[in-house]
């Protein structure tokens, strides 16, 4: 993995953070070592929490090579018990909660005065691009690097080489932001994708739990270091503290953050200007639901226009 220093959204010098520790399905099954502590930090100026450590392309292409099958699956619920069969396959291939997530994607777009009709709409990381409303353009397209079929009226896009600079009306870039390493490069990419005056969705997931059981310093680092190599120690208080933290909106007394797949969390200020900075001029940002427009909130969207090239 590699580390930085500086907030990769406004480049900040951070050492504001916590002690945490790389999840083990993350050191088993892409970097191939022991449990490591690593560092979550946060910026004062732009609210971004982030992890120092940040994956590697080819570690990227590990884990979201194949992304949620069988070995996949195999690996993180050896590490994860409580990562099910069932909930892999919600979480990725569910048709009501893929239907409740497009429906509030629509919401939100039409609510924001951007409903269509396009020609052309992309989805940046999307999977099979199960989230594009394709009643809202002529034409629709998926890029990820997964390997994913796409969708019956979705074209695949194999690799970056084949996307068409200035070809889109509208890109959506849907909880993907949060697992790269660098997020202000992936959105500069879309900005020369975008046609003239084209449009950007993005959404990132609410994951900013209230961190003050958390220790900071040598003490908390001594004490992770105390159970990190029992596998069974370990994987209870993993069990303990994501319970609280998912459920609860908390991490809990004696409980620690982990390094998964999320690196970026994200709150409204960070979002925003991440996406100002990157080329656009943000028009909305706006809390959502993956579950459907009527629901309660888990994410936050934002829609912006590309600023014209100099």
């Amino acid at each position: 993995m590699d580390r930085i220093e500086k907030c990769p959204v406004c480049e900040t010098q951070v050492s504001r953070g916590w002690p945490a520790l790389v999840a083990p399905f993350i050191a088993d099954f892409v970097l191939h070592v022991p449990v490591q502590r690593c560092r979550l930090l946060e910026c004062d100026r732009c609210r971004l929490r982030f992890f120092a450590e940040r994956f590697t392309s080819d570690e990227l292409a590990s884990l979201y090579t194949g992304y949620r099958g069988d070995k996949y699956f195999r690996s993180r619920h050896r590490h994860e018990p409580w990562y099910t069969e069932e909930y892999n396959r919600w979480i990725g291939n569910d048709i009501d909660r893929t239907r409740g997530r497009r429906e509030a994607l629509k919401a939100f777009l039409h609510e924001s005065g951007a409903s269509g009709p396009l020609r052309e709409i992309l989805d940046y990381g999307g999977d099979g691009g199960q989230l594009i409303p394709q009643e809202m353009a002529e034409r629709a397209y998926v890029f990820d690097i997964s390997g994913v079929s796409p969708v019956a009226g979705v074209h695949g896009i194999a690799n970056e080489e084949s996307l068409q600079p200035g070809g889109y009306d509208l890109t959506l870039i849907s909880h993907v932001l949060e697992h790269a390493p660098e997020p202000i490069e992936l959105l500069e990419k879309t900005r020369r994708l975008a046609r003239e005056g084209g449009l950007l969705y993005v959404e990132v997931p609410m994951e900013r739990p209230w961190m003050g059981f958390v220790g900071r310093g040598f003490m908390m680092a001594a004490y992770l270091d105390l159970f990190r190599r029992s596998p069974i120690l370990l994987r209870c208080v993993d069990f303990y503290s994501s319970g609280f933290r998912v459920k609860a909106g908390f991490v809990p007394p004696f409980g620690f953050s982990k390094l998964h797949e999320h690196i970026n969390f994200f709150s409204a200020e960070s979002l925003k200007l991440a996406v100002e900075r990157s080329g656009y001029e943000v028009l909305r940002v706006a809390l959502t639901s993956t579950l459907g427009p009527t629901e309660a909130t888990d994410s936050i969207a934002c829609l912006a226009r590309a600023k014209k090239s100099d």
